[in-house]
């Protein structure tokens, strides 16, 4: 009596944890103006991460042939050593890419700043995006 119990609750458990409504579906951008990467010059792609790693201050400027340079100052505000990656992807005027950086790793200390910068490769780019992430 007591095994049948034990079997019939087994089942109930299980039929109810696999009828689920299944994964949930993706939110659709109606415009590239809908996109964050489109709207915001630095995009933190960990959830987390925007809570453990502070934007301080960031700043545009050319270099003498035209190109852009992309400056951002950043504050970990963990009581740890932070590890995370930083990229760089330069834009044209359109919104299109024109040369994006390689992942650099970096440490930023409990409580201490990282000063980043990066230069796009040729005089097309207009606009920037610092991507960061936590280091893989």
């Amino acid at each position: 009596m007591i095994r049948n119990l034990i079997i019939l609750l087994y089942v109930t458990i299980l039929l109810t944890g696999c009828s689920t409504t299944g994964p949930q579906r993706p939110i659709q951008a109606k415009g590239s103006g809908d996109l964050i990467e489109e709207k915001d010059d630095i995009v933190m792609l960990d959830s987390g991460l925007k809570y453990q790693l502070y934007l301080v201050d960031k700043s545009t400027s050319r270099t003498d042939d035209n190109r852009v340079i992309a400056r951002a100052k950043f504050l970990n505000k963990t009581k740890d050593t932070l590890r995370v990656q930083l990229q760089t992807i330069f834009k044209n005027e359109g919104g299109s890419m024109t040369d994006e950086t390689n992942w650099e790793f970096v440490l930023i200390p409990s409580n201490g700043y990282h000063y980043y910068e990066s230069k796009s490769l040729n005089s097309k780019a207009e606009k920037y995006t610092i991507r960061c992430r936590y280091a893989k």
